[in-house]
């Protein structure tokens, strides 16, 4: 099945890094102290504890997603799962409502054959929703007025869907790092940043992969697109998260494997 990219085509998000943009004249500081908290970016497993639930909207599957004060109607994939990760997080993009929502800490009802239960709302302790046919960006940074979530990543970025993988993957990624900086931020796109953190490169740093390997998809995004830092990993982890239950081909899991931080370089922190 293609891949629908989510947000309009001039899209922060969809963008490759321009040419005007520069290298952070503290990028180099910053990935020296990154590199005494982890490795850089790797692949996660599909099958691991923090892969990520990821819902494509079927129709006439429309179910109430609310965090207790607000509450949204979409149309799910009643086959998804659950993380077994902390976060509990779940991707949900549903291009029939034209909504993309990631809950936190989800609680989802399932029937005894293993799907959800539709006649349940799925509740949460927090979602981000976006519109897919938007800028992409949050309300707080001059995107749509519905746009608001997860300090201003949408969901859409918030893993490696394995259907994109046969063809440039023309999006920007989110990683994350264990642990991030908590200085200096927030920095476009996102609104706010998390903190303590003890790390060197801030959420909202877009880093970008120097020399990628001739034909290699996921190195080439790194370098076109570069991965925008947007969360905290387990100490001393740093990752692409995968779907949960993706069919990922070795060649994919292992593409990031053997860089080391000097392959990577923080792209000046804010651009627009």
């Amino acid at each position: 099945m293609a891949f629908r990219r989510s947000f309009s085509s001039d899209s922060w998000w969809n963008k490759p890094i321009p040419g005007s943009v520069s290298v952070d004249p503290k990028s180099a500081a910053m990935i020296k102290t990154q590199a005494t908290r982890c490795p850089p970016p790797t692949v996660g497993s599909p099958n691991g504890g923090w892969a990520m639930p990821w819902s494509e909207g079927i129709r006439g599957n429309l179910v109430t997603v609310t965090d207790g004060s607000k509450s949204v109607k979409i149309n799910i994939d009643p086959n998804v799962g659950s993380m077994a990760g902390d976060d509990a997080a779940i991707v949900w993009r549903d291009f029939l409502t034209g909504i993309e929502i990631s809950t936190f800490e989800s609680v989802v009802s399932y029937t005894r054959d293993g799907k959800v239960d539709i006649s349940k709302p799925i509740r949460c302790k927090a979602f981000g929703i976006f519109k897919i046919d938007s800028n992409g960006l949050t309300r707080q940074v001059g995107g749509d007025k519905m746009n608001n979530g997860h300090r201003g990543i949408p969901p859409s970025a918030m893993a490696l869907h394995p259907d994109e993988l046969g063809s440039p993957i023309l999006h920007r990624l989110k990683i994350a790092l264990g642990q991030p900086a908590d200085h200096p931020g927030p920095n476009f796109p996102m609104y706010g940043i998390e903190s303590p953190r003890n790390g060197g490169i801030p959420e909202g740093a877009v880093i970008r992969l120097k020399n990628p390997r001739s034909g290699d998809v996921l190195q080439q995004n790194a370098h076109d697109f570069g991965f925008i830092v947007g969360d905290t990993a387990a100490p001393g982890k740093s990752v692409v998260k995968a779907v949960q239950g993706g069919q990922y081909e070795s060649r994919v899991m292992q593409s990031l494997d053997n860089l080391d931080w000097g392959d990577w370089e923080v792209m000046k922190l804010g651009w627009k």
